[in-house]
């Protein structure tokens, strides 16, 4: 129920927080969502352990008083946790729902320990199942009309603009959603783009033509086209929503791609209008390939992000002589 209460806040207050103040607001955000359920579930390892030593015979208590035991169960269960959480929960369910599903458990859990122990009272066991069943359906109800709730499946308003989710994927490298927006201009046009966010931050963006939709994307095609004019061969080390390789693609030039993710080639597929045959494409860290590849190239675009930064190993000096490696003699590099 603690659960429940904290997934139902965030959607409501989380937008309110950011705009007060980026990192104050995150802390106060944190504090609503984790210090409550996190407070109550740390304190239950010290309550079993005294209720352990004073139902049992003393002699058994001897030394940690049952400590040993309740600890033993808690680490593992928290070993579990982490593993459900970063192979079952993250790649497969939101956030939002993946409180929600832990809501639910915790429900079931207290039903059946309601039901299960006999040192109970009717009068608390009545009380006990009462709550875990009004807590479980009402956060399983929850959970099924998690998407009407958070209005994912609704025209969103902002300022002089319209938002549509059309699709939300999480996975192991983020939470994907593609995002067609509506602007009204000041002399009366509209323009519409489509976005690939991961974690909320976009990644491509792509207008109604298909043309690129952000001037980050004008710029590393110009600045590669200005660096070799004539390029056979390109490397493209992240695809994003694939608007960088079209640009590329022609009967004359050989491209490869490098993508993390696996899920991002059959969105950009879908969403971007992303001819996967113009490319050969490469589902590994881009590290990995540019050490391990004896190909040579003309172009090679870096646009390796994850949020809203390059991670550190990709800035390294071992990576840029690696990418060094990677290039003709007349080859160059643009990165984002």
């Amino acid at each position: 129920d603690v659960y429940k209460r904290q997934a139902l806040l965030y959607p409501k207050l989380f937008v309110s927080l950011a705009n007060f103040h980026l990192i104050l607001g995150s802390f106060l955000a944190c504090c609503l969502l984790l210090l409550v359920p996190l407070v109550t579930v740390s304190s239950m390892n010290p309550l079993l352990v005294a209720l352990n030593a004073a139902q049992t015979n003393s002699k058994k208590n001897v030394g940690d008083a049952g400590a040993g035991w309740v600890f033993f169960i808690s680490t593992t269960g928290s070993v579990l946790g982490v593993l459900v959480t970063a192979f079952v929960l993250v790649p497969n369910i939101t956030n939002f729902r993946s409180l929600l599903v832990l809501a639910v458990a915790l429900a079931a859990l207290a039903l059946v320990l309601a039901l299960e122990e006999k040192k109970l009272e009717a009068n608390q066991r009545e009380k006990l199942i009462r709550l875990a069943i009004i807590g479980g359906l009402a956060t399983a109800i929850l959970l099924t009309l998690a998407t009407q709730y958070l209005q994912k499946d609704q025209l969103l308003t902002h300022r002089n603009g319209e938002f549509k989710i059309i699709h939300e994927r999480p996975t192991f490298f983020g939470n994907i959603k593609i995002v067609d927006s509506k602007t009204h201009l000041p002399n009366g046009m509209e323009l519409n783009r489509r976005a690939y966010l991961m974690d909320g931050l976009a990644q491509c963006v792509m207008l109604e033509n298909g043309d690129p939709g952000s001037s980050y994307t004008y710029a590393m095609e110009s600045l590669g086209r200005g660096l070799v004019s004539d390029a056979k061969r390109v490397l493209v080390l992240g695809l994003g929503g694939g608007i960088l390789p079209m640009r590329f693609a022609s009967p004359d030039v050989e491209i490869d791609v490098v993508e993390i993710n696996p899920e991002s080639i059959p969105l950009a597929e879908e969403y971007f209008s992303y001819d996967k045959n113009v490319a050969n494409h490469f589902v590994m860290d881009a590290r990995v390939f540019t050490r391990k590849t004896d190909k040579k190239y003309d172009l090679i675009f870096a646009d390796l992000f994850h949020g809203d930064a390059t991670p550190e190993y990709l800035l390294s000096a071992e990576f840029m002589h690696d990418l060094a490696q990677c290039l003709t003699p007349r080859g160059g590099v643009v990165f984002n």
